[in-house]
């Protein structure tokens, strides 16, 4: 087993600082795959992180800046040492390097670098230098390491600033609106729930709505007053002239999975009937009136409970190469997606995994052709989070690493705007992140990764987890209308985001 350690300045309150942070800390490897079996230890002013084998690795760590609050950072690939590295020193060279490269690659495809950047790369540099030289002396380091993150950061933001402006001016000449696709999810019935202003505001702001159609209703589709009632859904959507999407049928979450599929576990082939029954049964139903399906979600990283373990990664392709088969067999003419829940793979430091997610999704594609589209779930500030607090740097080198697939992408939003536990939500709040929460922090959350979708040419989809909190829902607080009915900041600010103008 391998240990790679880090130091920190000693006045630093290590136990509180630990306890926010350590457990969004991950070790990858060079090629990006997250070490399983990862242990974060504190002890004084050193952090020391065992894995499972002893190759060098990079260290990616959630650190706060001042009006920024935590920002997932990256250091260099680090091999193994007796002698602690400095965290923030480590920190600061990954950034730097991370820059140096993008507004390379950037520049050689015709992108303008403003002059701004380069002033604060080069204060960036000056600090690092400094910190590098002085890392005998711990409490000096850390502080010089943290003024170069201050300022690789400030750097960050004005490279990927000037990349969306610039993006978004070509792309005013082409088009006269972003050429995204929006839709959100909403519940059975919502046409009848949502008052007037809200139901009109909601049907002009978005193109495509979602049905939370699932394996754990199969039972409630067998009731005639239900399907009534969605149907009575898709024909109102119909008639307004907007798409209908449904799913994700399969969910491989510890709360997803029906229970009584624990009485199969040992007979895979009955699991795979019982499983392909459902779906055909759901498609056939709808056919003709849903022609968007989103077929899986939690499918690369599965149940984290032990008694879901009869569930493997090659049980899971297995069922999801079965009911894409059986889909195409109904409709050819289907569009079906998946939704990718981890899309940094931060669940392989749990073990036990063979591939990466990006994997996962390449070996089904290839076993049973090209899926319409992929969702990158993207959320903030929720329990057992697996989204890492990207900033806009990092979350573009995520885009980039999906879009090497050649499928579309689509991304799923929910950021919460209040902390308070909302009943009818399966995943809250971070208790540790509650001070953070407020209606300005999910519009702002909002924006920031909408407006760098909009440059991006691989994403063609913005999606959001559902409109009213009241609904039952799977992220709390995430949705453009509160319990009450009351219309979020996110919401008025959306009208602007879905066309090409400025920030006021």
């Amino acid at each position: 087993m391998g240990v790679i350690r880090f130091a920190f300045d000693p006045e630093q309150n290590s136990n509180e600082l630990m306890n926010r942070l350590g457990d969004r800390a991950f070790l990858v490897s060079y090629e990006g795959k997250v070490f399983p079996g990862q242990q974060l230890l504190v002890q004084d002013n050193q952090i020391a992180i065992r894995k499972a084998d002893e190759r060098s690795a990079k260290l990616s760590f959630p650190w706060p800046l001042e009006q920024l609050g935590d920002v997932l950072f990256q250091t260099g690939s680090l091999m193994e040492r007796e002698e602690p590295y400095s965290l923030l020193v480590e920190l600061a060279r990954g950034k730097v390097s991370a820059l140096r490269n993008q507004s390379g690659n950037w520049q050689i495809m015709g992108m303008t670098i403003p002059a701004e950047f380069y002033e604060r790369l080069d204060r960036a540099h000056e600090f690092l230098s400094q910190g590098v030289q002085t890392q005998t002396n711990i409490k000096e380091s850390s502080r010089l390491g943290g003024a170069a993150l201050e300022q690789a950061q400030a750097a960050s933001d004005i490279l990927m600033s000037s990349f969306i402006g610039q993006r978004m001016k070509l792309q005013s000449r082409r088009y006269t609106v972003p050429p995204l696709h929006y839709s959100c999810g909403v519940s059975f019935d919502f046409q009848k729930e949502e008052n007037e202003e809200n139901l009109k505001s909601l049907l002009a702001r978005f193109d495509e709505f979602v049905l939370p159609l699932h394996w754990n209703m199969d039972e409630e589709l067998r009731s005639s007053p239900r399907v009534e009632e969605i149907d009575e859904t898709i024909d109102f959507l119909i008639s307004q002239n907007k798409i209908v999407s449904a799913g994700p049928l399969l969910d491989f979450s510890s709360e997803g999975l029906p229970a009584w599929l624990k009485q199969w576990q040992g007979d895979a082939i009955s699991m795979q009937s019982l499983l392909c029954d459902f779906i055909e049964t759901i498609v056939s139903r709808f056919a003709g009136k849903i022609r968007k399906w989103d077929l899986s979600v939690n499918s690369e990283m599965g149940a984290a409970d032990e008694e879901w373990s009869f569930l493997s990664e090659e049980v899971r392709l297995r069922f999801l190469s079965r009911s894409l088969e059986i889909m195409q067999q109904i409709d050819n003419q289907l569009e079906i997606s998946l939704l990718v829940t981890d899309p940094w793979g931060v669940y392989h430091g749990d073990g036990g995994y063979l591939l990466t997610s990006l994997t996962f999704v390449d070996v089904l594609t290839r076993a049973r052709g090209k899926l319409s589209s992929l969702k990158l779930v993207l959320t903030d500030g929720y329990e057992n989070n697996r989204v890492p607090s990207f900033d806009w740097l990092e979350l573009s080198r995520i885009v980039d690493y999906w879009s090497s697939l050649g499928i579309p992408l689509q991304v799923v939003l929910a950021a919460p705007s209040s902390g308070e536990t909302q009943e009818n939500s399966r995943i809250q709040v971070d208790s540790k992140q509650t001070h953070l929460v407020s209606l300005q922090s999910q519009a702002d959350w909002y924006e920031k990764v909408i407006s760098l979708m909009i440059a991006k040419e691989s994403v063609t989809g913005i999606q959001f987890e559902h409109f009213h909190d009241g609904s039952p829902n799977r992220y709390a607080a995430s949705g453009f209308v509160d319990t009450t009915g009351k219309p979020k900041i996110s919401f008025d600010q959306l009208a602007r985001l879905q066309t090409f103008a400025p920030k006021p």
